[in-house]
């Protein structure tokens, strides 16, 4: 089989001392990588440039079968991609890395539009001007980390050209202090404006943006069951 190394991506798997290669066509390590249960002999077709497993794709140097079977349990083909598809460590393309750097800007985008108000009009900003301001201070968009992070450092840097203030709901919630992780989770994804004990439980006044909303109750339910009571006060 031929194929162009330069635009290929390589894949590989290490074990103790033993690395692994495999040579695999552009984009479909991230095609196939929710497919990997399913996968088929037919689909390595479409995956694999050269169907050989590498200890040095460089020089052509191929894996002894026996450094197979002892590392992956077989010297089947398609058993050793799948470990090395979902266990091993991959190159990403310029185009992967353009698609998910712009995929995250809309993500930051859509959160800042959605949790903070333009605190003049008392509306969000619009999503034009917020994408032109962030073009213009220069801020380097970072795919592998976190919306709500990046869209803070966005506004700390935007501070004098553009001003936010959080979209936020206010509650009153009271929880048992029995469930012992409940203020990690409480002020991890809200601002709590009192706090007050009373009677082996606490009552907490907060304010949680909509972004945070569902993960907040989501982890507030599995560690109480829902043992808690909350009410909107504006």
């Amino acid at each position: 089989m031929l194929y162009n190394i330069n635009m290929s991506q390589l894949v590989k798997y290490q074990k103790g001392k033993t690395r692994f290669e495999i040579i695999t066509q552009p984009g479909s390590v991230r095609k196939y990588s929710d497919k990997l249960d399913n996968l088929t002999k037919n689909d390595l077709n479409y995956i694999l440039e050269s169907d050989f497993i590498y200890t040095n794709s460089k020089k052509g140097n191929q894996a002894k079968k026996e450094d197979l079977e002892r590392v992956f349990g077989s010297s089947d083909l398609l058993v050793c991609v799948k470990t090395m598809l979902s266990r091993g460590s991959s190159q990403t393309s310029s185009k992967e890395r353009h698609d998910d750097s712009d995929q995250k800007k809309k993500e930051i985008l859509t959160y800042l539009n959605k949790n903070y108000l333009d605190p003049k009009t008392g509306y969000p900003h619009p999503v034009i001007r917020l994408e032109t301001s962030i073009k213009n201070i220069k801020y380097v968009i970072d795919p592998k980390k976190g919306s709500d992070t990046q869209a803070k450092e966005i506004i700390k840097s935007l501070h004098g050209n553009l001003f936010f203030k959080e979209n936020s709901q206010t509650y009153e919630l009271v929880i048992s202090n029995e469930y012992k992780g409940s203020s990690n989770i409480i002020y991890g994804l809200t601002s709590v404006t009192s706090k007050k004990k009373e009677r082996g439980k606490t009552k907490y006044v907060i304010n949680v943006v909509p972004g945070n909303n569902d993960t907040f109750l989501k982890k507030l339910n599995e560690l109480s069951q829902g043992d808690y009571q909350m009410k909107i006060l504006t």
